[in-house]
C-alpha cells in the first residue's frame, strides 16, 4: 500500500459542457433545470464539495460560457477552459482543461449528469490509494465491463505523456487505452451508502429528462417542455 489507503488524493475537478446536446433538442443541456437548479450547477456543486477549488469548466465556445455562466447561482465560481482545438470530443475538453489542472489527479466529469453524488466521487479517490503503485487512471466499470469514463480520476502527468499519440478524433476509451494503468473499479462493489450507480448516469434525450423530473420533482413542478 502506498501511504494512508482511506486519504483521498489532491484533485481538481473537471466538467465538461462543450457538446452540442443534439440528442436533447434545440436547449442546452447543460443548463436544463431539476428542483429549480440547472444541471451544471448540480454537478459543479458535487464537485466542488470534495475537490478544494470550484472545478473547471471546459466549454466549446463563448456562447456556451455566457449561457453557462448564466445559470450557476452564486457560490459556484468556476474556472472556464475551451475545448482544444486539434481535438473533437471528450478529449477536446480534457485537454483544453488541463493547463488549468493545478494537481496531481484530476476527475473528469461531464454537466449532464445532475444526480453526480460526493460520496460516490470520495469513495472512488479513496480506491487510487489502495494501489500500489497508483495507476493512471482509475473509472467505474458496470456489470458487462463497460466502462464510465466521465466518472473518472486520470493522473495529470499521465495523460499529458500521450497527448503526441492520440488521434485528433480519439475518445476517452482510446486514452484509457493509451496510458500504462487503467483500474476500473465494479459499480456494484460500492458500499450501499455510495450511490455510484446512478452517480454515472448521464442524461442524453428529453425522454431521459422526463423521466429524471418524474423521479425527482413533486408533481406540481413538473411540465411537459
Amino acid at each position: 500500500m502506498s501511504g494512508d489507503p482511506h486519504r483521498r488524493p489532491d484533485f481538481s475537478g473537471v466538467v465538461l459542457a462543450g457538446g452540442d446536446s443534439r440528442r436533447f433538442g434545440e436547449a442546452d443541456k447543460a443548463v436544463a433545470v431539476v428542483n429549480g437548479t440547472s444541471f451544471v450547477q448540480r454537478v459543479a456543486e458535487a464537485v466542488h464539495a470534495i475537490a478544494d477549488d470550484p472545478p473547471i469548466v471546459a466549454v466549446n465556445r463563448t456562447e456556451q460560457r455566457d449561457a453557462i455562466e448564466a445559470g450557476l447561482e452564486s457560490g459556484i465560481e468556476p474556472r472556464f477552459a475551451f475545448d482544444a482545438a486539434s481535438l473533437d470530443g471528450p478529449v477536446a475538453g480534457l485537454y483544453g482543461a488541463l493547463p488549468d489542472v493545478d494537481d496531481e489527479w484530476l476527475f473528469l466529469t461531464a454537466c449532464d449528469m445532475p444526480r453526480l453524488s460526493p460520496a460516490a466521487i470520495a469513495w472512488l479517490a479513496t480506491r487510487i490509494r489502495s494501489v500500489d503503485p497508483p495507476p493512471d487512471a482509475l473509472v467505474p466499470a458496470d456489470a458487462d465491463g463497460r466502462c464510465q469514463p466521465l466518472h473518472g480520476f486520470y493522473r495529470r502527468e499521465a495523460v499529458v505523456d500521450v497527448r503526441h499519440r492520440l488521434p485528433s478524433a480519439a475518445g476517452l476509451r482510446a486514452l484509457l487505452d493509451a496510458v500504462s494503468e487503467t483500474i476500473t473499479v465494479p459499480i456494484e462493489a460500492a458500499p450501499s451508502d455510495v450511490p455510484l450507480a446512478t452517480s454515472v448516469r448521464n442524461i442524453n434525450t428529453r425522454r431521459e429528462y422526463q423521466e429524471l423530473r418524474c423521479e425527482v420533482e413533486s408533481p406540481a413542478l413538473r411540465r411537459v417542455d
